[in-house]
């Protein structure tokens, strides 16, 4: 089991599977998806050789970069997640992953950039916190991560997100 800096954030990892509440977006921001922000944004390229050609590009990179720090100070919005691996043929592990994202926060609050909605970056979140749990949970191997697919799910209390992807451990 581990504890993080909050005293309410648990991330517990046993028997391969995984299971954290309340998990604190700073885990992700080193997995964020930059590259697929800038191109939704209109800017071939790729991270972070993009920020030293494009005045936008980098630009956009300070306002979320920005964004994603007042959220990590606030603590709004948090992830839970869930991992659950199971055998396949092969002998690989093979395993499910469900990325929940909740925020008081909802559409109507003002983003920084006109063109960016919370629900993009709810979903780059998501992808985010696949990418963390699929490095975490790697042991010397190789993962991929499939997307099956990303929903909104009503609440009462702001934006909730949830999103499935299936984890796969390939040797090196």
């Amino acid at each position: 089991m581990m504890t993080d800096t909050q005293d309410n954030e648990l991330i517990v990892f046993g028997e391969h599977n995984v299971h954290a509440e309340n998990l604190s977006i700073g885990h992700l921001v080193t997995y964020f998806p930059w590259t697929k922000l800038f191109n939704a944004s209109g800017m071939a390229g790729a991270y972070p050789a993009l920020l030293y050609t494009n005045e936008k590009a980098d630009a956009l990179y300070e306002v979320v970069s920005s964004l994603l720090g007042e959220w990590i100070v606030s603590g709004d919005p948090w992830i839970d997640l869930s991992l659950v691996f199971h055998d396949v043929e092969g002998g690989q592990p093979e395993g499910d992953l469900e990325v929940v994202l909740s925020s008081h926060l909802n559409e109507e609050d003002i983003m920084p950039v006109p063109s960016l909605f919370l629900y993009d970056m709810g979903c780059y979140l998501l992808e985010a916190a696949a990418a963390w749990i699929a490095d975490q949970e790697a042991y010397g191997m190789q993962t991929v991560i499939e997307r099956k697919d990303i929903s909104r799910r009503p609440s009462e209390k702001g934006l909730r997100l949830v999103g499935h992807w299936i984890l796969k451990a390939i040797e090196c």
